[in-house]
């Protein structure tokens, strides 16, 4: 037997043994000699012998059923049954005959309790066999055969389970839930909610009924997203749907009946908690945290001083804690849950210290000490700049002062403690014997009390060459915590690719020669080092398997962990791809199905199909069996096409049409086809917020005839928008119904009211989803959506155009065109007044360096001090050129009054530079509007570079044919060491190798026939510390592959029963004729709104 499978068996028997009906322990005993038995299976599991407490579990079944001692016998009859489950090849090895026969001689309150372990047993075996089961044919089911049971059998078996254990309801109300204590834990039970062994059992039932795992797409509940969900009055609808929903309320509704009978006030709150957070846990509408709160809160003063509001405190807080995983740092439309974090902590505070001996004060304690626990994290560059001062990014939380110590490690330990721990399990957080104290600092935090991660940098002074690590601890509060970061200190970078390795200066990436590479590698038990020279251009090619890197050059030492492993070159293979295509996504039982299919050979070089070869499709159904096989020859175009005719009486779900060289899926079901659509009007007129939004439309048939005096009911739901998406949970503010026109034509209305509880509502949108349904005479229910972003201003501007633009280009009479959109809610154009400037941006006199990780949230220094300590360092994002100071506008022009969205500027007298293009107007309410562009001006042919960047990169084109050229700029402000390579199917050839300093340089790179399916270029540099890597894949198609298909009199009125015909033209790429196969389909549109059709 396999450990791993033992240590399974000793966690899980344990849990099942001991924690039937609760997750709480209690303290009885029950009676020493059986104490000492459990105690002993217990040590036998804990040291892997399954066997050996499986004859002691013998010896306790025996014993109890020999003094009548049921609640024994049961606990013992179910740990046999779990070990030979988990130690068993055999799918059900304890047979339910076994479990039949035993129940017989039970009590009917005790063979209530084996019920649930029976459906337990049962949810095992289907969880270990899943796969298999979901794959079994519906309605072949044997019950004395449990290797044909199907996901429907096992569901219903389970549930008939859980039901019998329940119809003793009488009898299980009036027994003591503490005389089941030997069948629970050994922590102390709030007995005073779950008073008699109906509430143990009904809590296992509902356990399951609540996890329901058995449905891949469970339906929804209809209820779900009923308006009154959370009121006390709430009676759900439920219904047939395959779901447990109808089982939990009518648990719930069988206990509350009980507890008000015997007047168990305790039993009915902790009961009701229990519903409301079902409630909850199901509900599907939009803002159910704060709906779920606002029923906690009722809930909290309908319990007054009982001690169990401690349990729908701890609810409240919880649900503040999910809705504070809703904040995002950068998203300020988030803003409103950041401090619920806070919220809940003060819940959990008032909990402990006004309910101290209750469980939810545990539990409430545990959960502050979480929230309010400090912790902290640093990062660093790997390789620090010798004689600069560097900054230390740290993540940290709950924390106001932190110490950082400085030491230097001796590289030679290093590299031993690196052997001994080559994955870098423990060395980070070491401390090395060899290291000395460098310096020793204190700083202060930026404190926060929204018990959230924030970071911020910290400072360090220039150091020497060498191997460095931090240590940072808090040094204020009870709880300490601490984090650590190695890191070198040189003068010298390095970069790899398949082994080759480029030794460059760490300042400008010029090639540093004499340097020594050396990796070591363990095999077996020794280590083997390989050196390696670097010779005058700073790259050498090495072994491509080590476990550890080391470089040398004079002062300067580079030594980490380097794990690479030798794999081979991979071998290009050929392989055979067939795609499929069906005449429609969605078939009735009994119909047919038509396919086509195009066999290709396809490598990394070229695809091409091919002919006379035998092709074998299978149809396979919901269980990936097969139902019938076609062998069939593809042609000379390298197609097969055929059908299948679907069988009427079988199983419907996702069927298959297979091969070994490809598949493609579509669904069978009885679909009823729909009769008619709803359709939405553009809206043209100008909303905003607080203002009365009109929406019409029309419900017609699919045929075109409208749809009079049908009735239709709408409902409107809001988020914000931030960055072009909706953030948090939708909330519906309105609702209502209409009746169609003679015309089928609809009207309705709301106001598009703003989330008052946003501080952002003046400045970020609200997307306001109109959700509209209608229902026929016929019973046919159809819906559709609208999405409208409204926001304080009713218009919207865009700008689209070119982010560069080359001088050198207007002698192709290119165009310094760019193009301008203004929207309403509805994405509708509207024509506006306005203006359109062309501003030059003030650029910085020097770049500052970029840094490696996010801006800091909570930064400790100011932009003087910063500047000081620091100097050359971006602080803020000064360095994004939308943020440069506006210089001056150079060209305007009016675009109310011209009917064209295009704005061209002209190019006399520009300079080189970033500029601004800027739309503003105004919309019908005065509010402004405006958008704006970047775009960086420049001149190829000059090679002069002026922009204050380290590093800068243009390609002038993504695509290209065999004749044309592509080229590549590079640029840079102060000096650096360029190396760019391009990769061709032949092999790789160095561009570009060399040193630039304060100028561009262009480089032409022409495309080949040869080029045909793409090539790609590789740039590396280095700059200040900062590694530079680009690749660029350029796409050049095969234009003799390429065809162009158009369709010529296409009908746009068919009349059923006639025939109908319409031309198509297939040219190549030059427009010359050709020949070719063509397949189309015809089918109904309606069928697009069950389940869309498209070939792919």
């Amino acid at each position: 037997m396999q450990k791993s499978k033992v240590k399974r068996i000793a966690v899980f028997t344990i849990i099942l043994l001991f924690g039937l009906f609760c997750k709480s322990p209690a303290t009885a005993k029950t009676g020493n000699s059986y104490d000492e038995l459990w105690k002993k299976v217990d040590s036998l599991l804990q040291i892997q012998q399954p066997e050996s407490a499986l004859k002691v579990l013998e010896d306790v079944y025996t014993k109890s059923k020999s003094e009548s001692f049921q609640i024994q016998q049961i606990k013992a009859f179910v740990g046999i049954a779990q070990i030979k489950l988990e130690t068993s090849d055999e799918v059900v090895p304890y047979p339910f005959t076994v479990w039949e026969k035993e129940m017989l001689r039970l009590k009917p309150e005790n063979r209530s309790v084996l019920l649930t372990y029976q459906g337990e047993y049962m949810v095992q075996i289907f969880n270990r066999n899943r796969g298999e089961i979901y794959q079994r044919t519906k309605g072949a089911a044997q019950p004395n055969d449990v290797a044909t049971w199907d996901v429907s059998y096992f569901k219903n078996q389970i549930d008939s389970c859980f039901l019998k254990a329940l119809d003793n309801e009488e009898i299980l109300a009036n027994i003591s839930s503490k005389e089941y204590i030997a069948l629970l834990d050994t922590v102390e039970l709030e007995w005073q909610y779950r008073p008699t062994l109906l509430d143990l059992v009904a809590a296992k039932a509902l356990e399951f009924y609540r996890n329901d795992g058995f449905d891949l797409s469970p339906v929804p509940l209809s209820w779900a997203k009923d308006a009154a969900l959370f009121s006390e009055r709430f009676v759900p609808k439920t219904s047939d749907n395959g779901r447990f929903d109808s089982r939990i309320f009518y648990i719930f509704k069988l206990l509350e009946n009980h507890h008000q009978k015997n007047g168990d006030v305790n039993a009915l709150l902790r009961l009701k908690l229990d519903r409301l957070n079902y409630i909850y846990e199901s509900s599907l509408l939009p803002a159910k945290d704060e709906l779920f709160i606002e029923a906690l809160k009722v809930f909290e003063n309908q319990v007054g001083n009982n001690p169990f509001k401690a349990a729908v405190l701890e609810k409240h807080a919880d649900v503040l804690s999910v809705m504070a995983n809703r904040y995002e740092p950068k998203n300020p439309v988030s803003e409103i849950y950041r401090m619920k974090n806070k919220e809940a902590a003060e819940i959990y505070h008032a909990v402990i210290h006004k309910y101290p001996n209750t469980s939810a004060s545990i539990r409430c304690a545990n959960k502050l000490r979480q929230l309010q626990r400090p912790q902290l994290q640093l990062t660093l560059e790997n390789i620090v700049r010798k004689g600069f001062p560097f900054a230390a990014s740290i993540q940290y939380s709950n924390l106001a002062n932190i110490k950082a110590k400085l030491y230097k490690v001796n590289q030679s330990e290093y590299l031993a403690v690196l052997k001994s721990d080559i994955y870098g399990r423990r060395f980070v957080n070491q401390q090395f014997k060899s290291e000395k104290l460098v310096s020793e600092q204190n700083f202060q935090l930026v404190q926060d009390s929204d018990l959230r991660n924030h970071s911020t940098e910290l400072i360090f002074p220039k150091l020497n060459s060498g191997l460095y690590r931090i240590k940072l601890e808090s040094i204020s509060g009870s709880d300490t915590c601490n984090s650590s970061a190695l890191f070198t200190v040189s003068g010298i970078s390095f970069s790899e690719q398949a082994g080759k390795f480029n030794i460059m200066d760490i300042e400008n990436g010029m090639p540093v020669k004499g340097a020594e590479i050396e990796l070591i590698t363990k095999k077996y038990q020794e280590w083997i080092t390989n050196k390696y020279k670097i010779s005058g251009e700073g790259i050498v090619k090495t072994a491509r398997q080590s476990n550890l890197l080391r470089i040398t050059n004079q002062a300067d030492t580079i030594t980490m962990p380097w794990y690479t492993n030798a794999n081979p070159d991979p071998v290009k293979v050929t392989v055979q791809q067939l795609y499929l295509f069906t005449d429609r996504s969605i078939y009735r039982p009994g119909q047919t199905v038509f396919f086509k299919g195009i066999l290709f050979d396809k490598n990394e070089d070229k695809t091409k199909s091919i002919e006379k070869q035998l092709v074998e499709v299978v149809l396979r159904n919901s269980n990936y069996q097969s139902i019938d096989t076609l062998k069939l020859t593809t042609n000379r175009f390298g197609s097969v096409s055929g059908k299948f005719r679907i069988p009427s009486g079988g199983l419907p779900g996702n069927f298959q049409l297979s091969s070994d060289k490809g598949s493609i899926n579509f669904r069978v079901e009885e679909y009823r086809r729909p009769g008619f659509k709803i359709d939405v009007d553009d809206l043209k007129g100008e909303y905003r917020l607080n203002s009365q939004v009109d929406v019409t439309g029309n419900v017609t048939s699919f045929s075109g005839v409208p749809l009079k005096d049908v009735t239709g009911k709408y409902r409107i739901s809001r988020n914000q928008v931030w960055a072009w998406r909706s953030f948090g949970e939708a909330e519906q503010i309105s609702e209502g119904s209409f009746t169609t026109d003679q015309d089928g034509k609809y009207h309705l209305n709301f106001v598009a009211k703003p989330d008052e509880r946003s501080i952002e509502t003046a400045t970020y949108p609200f997307r306001f989803e109109v959700e509209i349904e209608v229902t026929d005479i016929t019973g046919e229910t159809q819906n559709t959506t609208k999405s409208l972003n409204i926001g304080k201003e009713a218009l919207t501007a865009s700008i689209g155009g070119p982010a560069v633009f080359d001088f050198a280009n207007t002698i192709k009479k290119e165009e310094f065109n760019f193009s301008f959109k203004i929207i309403n809610s509805d994405n509708q154009e509207i024509r506006s007044s306005g203006k359109v400037e062309l501003i030059r941006m003030k650029c910085p006199q020097m770049p500052l360096r970029k840094r490696q990780w996010a801006n800091p949230d909570r930064p400790i220094y100011s932009k003087t001090k910063w500047d000081q300590l620091l100097p050359g360092n971006q602080y803020g994002d000064e360095v994004q050129p939308l943020n440069y100071e506006e210089e001056k506008i150079i060209q305007t022009i009016d675009v109310g009054k011209q009917d064209t969205s295009w704005a061209n500027f002209n190019t006399t007298g520009l300079e080189q530079g970033y500029y601004k293009v800027k739309i503003t107007t105004t919309d019908q309410f005065g509010s402004p509007v405006k958008a704006e562009h970047l775009v960086r001006v420049f001149d190829s042919s000059k090679k002069v570079f002026l922009f204050p960047e380290s590093s800068w990169l243009n390609i002038s084109k993504k695509s290209a044919l065999p004749g044309e050229s592509v080229e590549l700029l590079i640029g840079n402000f102060g000096k650096q060491f360029w190396n760019i390579h391009l990769y061709r199917k032949d092999g790789a050839v160095t561009l570009f190798n060399g040193l630039v300093e304060k100028t561009m340089e262009k480089i032409s790179i022409p495309v080949e026939v040869s080029d045909q399916g793409g090539l790609m270029i590789t740039v590396s540099s280095m700059n200040q510390g900062i590694a530079y890597n680009d690749v660029f894949s350029v796409d050049v198609p095969w234009i003799q592959k390429g065809l162009k298909l158009s369709v010529k009199d296409f009908p746009k009125i068919v009349i059923p029963g006639k025939e109908a015909s319409w031309k198509v033209r297939v040219v190549d790429s030059e427009g010359k004729p050709v020949k070719a196969e063509i397949a189309g389909v015809v089918y109904d549109a309606s069928l697009d709104k069950i389940l869309p059709h498209d070939w792919q």
